[in-house]
């Protein structure tokens, strides 16, 4: 049953994800939540001005709707990750902190975009803005993680690595700058269209 389980959640946020933008989409353009697009930059990107930004709600929702999926059935049938779960050995803390996590940064894109679409100041929030809310909730994440037990991080051909003292505690600074760039990333990947939903498909594609 473990194999199928990742199976069952992305079919699920699949499903999930497609209903709510039958009438999420439209909903946006009536509300004209649509993409403003910069100057800079080639001329064809206008083409996409009043694309509805917002989209990454729909995927929340589908992530969250899998999550549950995948929990319910591990539940059900007794897989392998939820009697790591069970006994701690995944710890509860910091699988929760990881969703929380992944809500934050959602909200603090989902405030970016309302101050694009509704405030009508395309670039959204400051980047020292951005920087210190990232900031906070990747420190948040790594709390949450060091509250959960978890003591070592695992290098390639070294195996596992002590991240409570020595050398070993230059883990949680260089995991604070390391998340931050991933999570602020994708700022420089859609790039002037403020548009990223086929980079997200890449992305989601290598994980799934």
């Amino acid at each position: 049953m473990d194999n199928y389980i990742p199976i069952f959640a992305a079919l699920a946020s699949f499903v999930v994800t497609a209903l709510i933008g039958i009438p999420f989409i439209p909903f946006l353009k009536k509300l004209k939540y649509g993409q403003t697009i910069l100057d800079e930059g080639p001329k064809w990107h206008k083409e996409k001005e009043g694309t509805p930004t917002m989209g990454g709600i729909m995927i929340v929702l589908g992530v969250i709707v899998g999550i549950v999926v995948a929990l319910t059935v591990s539940f059900s049938f007794g897989s392998s990750f939820t009697k790591e779960l069970s006994s701690n050995k995944i710890s509860p803390v910091v699988f929760i902190g990881g969703i929380l996590f992944a809500l934050m940064c959602c909200g603090i894109g989902l405030m970016d975009d309302y101050i694009k679409v509704v405030k009508k100041r395309n670039l959204g929030l400051t980047a020292k803005q951005k920087t210190i809310l990232q900031l906070l909730a990747t420190a948040a994440y790594l709390a949450a993680l060091a509250i959960g037990g978890v003591n070592t991080t695992w290098i390639p051909f070294v195996g596992d690595v002590p991240i409570t003292h020595g050398f070993g505690l230059l883990f949680w600074p260089i995991s604070l700058i390391f998340i931050y760039y991933i999570v602020n990333a994708v700022n420089l990947t859609d790039g002037i269209d403020g548009l990223a939903s086929c980079v997200t498909l890449v992305v989601s594609c290598a994980f799934m």
